[in-house]
């Protein structure tokens, strides 16, 4: 056992071994002095080939190495913060909270972050429960980001929370009020639009992003699947893609954007002028205050659209499939409260007369003088 083919030359690294304990060969690459990508083979021939492949392409120059990794836990923000991916509002936001931690663990080598530093800086905050747990989860956010980039080992906000109350749900339109708030949109282009957000839960930028080449049957039904695009440099957040099925009624919208918006490749808003920073917030508005209704923003109909998945009776970790969230515990933060109450409605049915089970009676017989 051991090394059987290496290819080095100070900066990029190709090695084959032998896999210890089993058949096979395992092919690692990386750049500077360690390998840090590795897959395996099953035949020498198998694993040469690839190696080769592989060499070949980094001494053509097209591997590049990765970006250095920022020294401290400051470089590390600025990064996270100047991503082109992030729009105008949600960098600012980043900004806000992170800026908070910069007194505090700012010039902190990075892989010596520990999270004591971050208890700690919560302790100092002088806010309300909700504004730290927004400040909390930017944090995350930008360490699990880190790790993403093999920059960070250990995610210093593991298990972290700020004791409290349960986060409230907020605003959103049960499906009932879902006629009146479309017939509230002041055009078809606002209506279609929002429709196929209360049908799909999409994001503002991932509904910016839209392209027709999104819609596939790979799943057995007509779905979207909503992908990272080369060509737009689009990044679904977190960098997940996700497929979520369409509805009949997601399908009627997207015939209608075929006709509002006719070009070849995006699907809600013209090819040749794409919008940059849509006022779409303020025309949801609009629409719940011609219809009368309570008020909401975008971001309020893509929550509409997973309590309608809850309330119909899909399962929590599915709907956090659905939404695209990082995972199941974001879900259950937000949308809880409605889970909870589909929970006990089910309940309730399982107690009524027609599917009560039947109650059977013991077979013990009733204590007598004798048995005294």
């Amino acid at each position: 056992m051991g090394k059987v083919w290496e290819r080095r030359d100070g900066h990029f690294a190709v090695t084959i071994d032998e896999r210890k304990g089993r058949s096979g060969y395992r092919i690692r690459t990386g750049f500077g002095r360690g390998c840090r990508n590795s897959f395996s083979a099953s035949d020498i021939k198998v694993a040469t080939e690839a190696a080769e492949a592989i060499w070949t392409q980094y001494a053509e120059g097209r591997l590049t190495a990765p970006e250095r990794a920022p020294e401290t836990w400051s470089e590390l923000v600025r990064r996270f913060g100047d991503r082109d991916e992030l729009r105008p509002a949600t960098r600012r936001s980043y900004e806000r909270a992170l800026g908070l931690t910069e007194s505090h663990f700012g010039t902190r080598p990075l892989q010596r972050l520990t999270q004591n530093d971050v208890k700690a800086w919560l302790a100092t905050l002088k806010c309300g429960t909700e504004s730290k747990r927004s400040y909390l989860r930017t944090v995350r956010a930008c360490v699990r980001w880190a790790q993403k980039q093999n920059w960070l080992l250990a995610d210093v906000t593991h298990q972290l929370s700020i004791d409290g109350p349960r986060s409230a749900v907020r605003p959103w339109l049960g499906r009932e009020l879902w006629p009146e708030f479309l017939a509230g949109c002041g055009t078809d282009a606002s209506r279609v639009r929002f429709g196929f957000v209360l049908e799909t839960g999409l994001r503002l930028a991932e509904l910016l992003a839209a392209r027709w080449e999104w819609l596939h049957t790979t799943i057995g039904v007509p779905a979207i699947r909503i992908a990272p695009c080369s060509t737009s440099g689009f990044v679904p957040k977190w960098g997940q893609a996700r497929a979520v099925p369409l509805t009949d009624a997601a399908q009627r919208y997207l015939e209608e954007a075929k006709r509002l918006w006719p070009g070849r490749t995006l699907i809600f808003q013209d090819d040749g002028r794409p919008l940059r920073d849509p006022k779409w917030a303020r025309d949801v508005a609009r629409a719940c205050d011609r219809a009368k209704l309570p008020k909401t923003d975008l971001h309020g109909l893509r929550r509409s659209a997973g309590a309608r998945w809850l309330q119909a009776g899909i399962p929590l970790h599915e709907v956090s499939r659905l939404l695209g969230h990082q995972d199941v515990t974001t879900t259950m933060r937000w949308y809880g409260g409605i889970a909870d109450a589909t929970l006990a409605t089910r309940i309730g049915m399982l107690n009524s007369e027609a599917n009560a089970t039947p109650h059977v009676p013991s077979k013990r017989r009733a204590n007598t003088a004798d048995d005294v």
